[in-house]
This record gives structure tokens, C-alpha cells and sequence, in this order.
């Protein structure tokens, strides 16, 4: 329970020396094998793809590959369509980025939607009132870089609680508002 406390931030936070410039955009390094023939794995994505490199990070070292983080903040990495114009210009320089590069074997996506409106290329607004017009993006992205040649998986939006059950948890445990036992009671 200790543990949790300690967990109130959720995004992996690329350290500054970390940072590199990658085609017209900025990516992270989450983990470099001393393998120079070494593929590498990208995850690309919104906020959600950072907080899955600490899970991701064990696996990419076992497979003995590099890991790069190419992040979006609240955008998404979608190339059909996005949140706003700005975010779709910059899915696109990140697709441009890892599609062509030859390293890259692996793609993950991980990401989350919940918006009800999504940009065209040419600022269109559309309404998507059932996440069809998301999830076909999301369908076009992965179909796009399978043609070419790369693996590609997809880590599906995680439910989103009513309130920040982890956050207040761990305030209450880290300023001894509540013991071990009472947390144990909540979960």
C-alpha cells in the first residue's frame, strides 16, 4: 500500500538529456540496447502512451530493442483525422517520423478518446456521436503502417473513474489521513 502513495503522478516523464530531435519532431528515448543492429519500438499516442512506458519498458529491454516515446500530449496520433488542425499536422509529422524509419519494426498505440468532434486535414468538423469515425482513424492508422511491414498493436482507452480514486488514495495514505487497513477496506 506503501507503493501507491508514492504513485500520484501516472505520466512517465522523459528525462531532459533523453530527448531527441526525429525527422520534424521531438521523441524520447525510453531505452537504448548497446545492440547497434538492434530494431527499435515506438510508442506513439496521446498522454495515455506515456503511462504505459514503465509496463512497456521491461519487455522492450528483454527483446533487446530500443525503445523511443513519440508523444502527443492531448493529441491524437491519428492521420485521418484529429482534435484540432494543429494536432493533425503534428500526427502527421510523427507518422512521417517512425513510418520511415527503417529501424522501427514495432509500433504500439496507445491512446484515449472522448471527444464528441474531430478535425478534418482541412479543419472540417465532424460530429461522432458513436466513435465510428474514431475508430475507423484509428483502423486506417494501424492499417497504414502494417502495409509497411511493421508490427503494430494497439492499446485500447482505459475506463475513465467518476473521481480520481488513485490520487485520493494516495494523498490520504502519504498524509496519514488513513492507515493500511482502511485503504485495504476501499479496494
Amino acid at each position: 500500500i506503501n507503493t501507491i502513495s508514492k504513485e500520484i503522478q501516472t505520466t512517465y516523464k522523459c528525462g531532459i538529456n533523453d530527448y531527441f530531435i526525429y525527422g520534424e519532431v521531438r521523441a524520447c528515448k525510453i531505452f537504448i540496447t548497446e545492440n547497434r543492429e538492434a530494431k527499435s519500438v515506438a510508442l506513439i499516442g496521446n498522454s495515455h502512451a506515456q503511462m504505459y512506458v514503465p509496463s512497456l519498458l521491461q519487455t522492450i529491454k528483454q527483446l533487446d530493442k530500443n525503445g523511443i516515446l513519440i508523444s502527443m500530449k492531448g493529441c491524437l496520433p491519428t492521420v485521418k483525422l484529429n482534435i484540432s488542425t494543429a494536432c493533425y499536422k503534428e500526427a502527421e509529422n510523427n507518422y512521417t517520423s517512425y513510418i520511415n524509419d527503417p529501424m522501427v519494426s514495432t509500433v504500439i498505440i496507445g491512446l484515449t478518446y472522448y471527444e464528441e468532434y474531430y478535425t478534418t486535414k482541412d479543419g472540417d468538423k465532424l460530429y461522432d456521436k458513436d466513435n465510428s469515425l474514431i475508430i475507423e482513424a484509428i483502423d486506417d492508422l494501424i492499417a497504414k503502417i502494417q502495409i509497411k511491414g511493421k508490427e503494430v498493436y494497439l492499446i485500447a482507452p482505459i475506463d475513465i473513474p467518476k473521481r480520481n480514486f488513485t490520487s485520493i488514495l494516495s494523498r490520504k495514505l502519504h498524509f496519514n489521513h488513513i492507515d493500511d487497513n482502511e485503504a485495504l477496506n476501499l479496494l
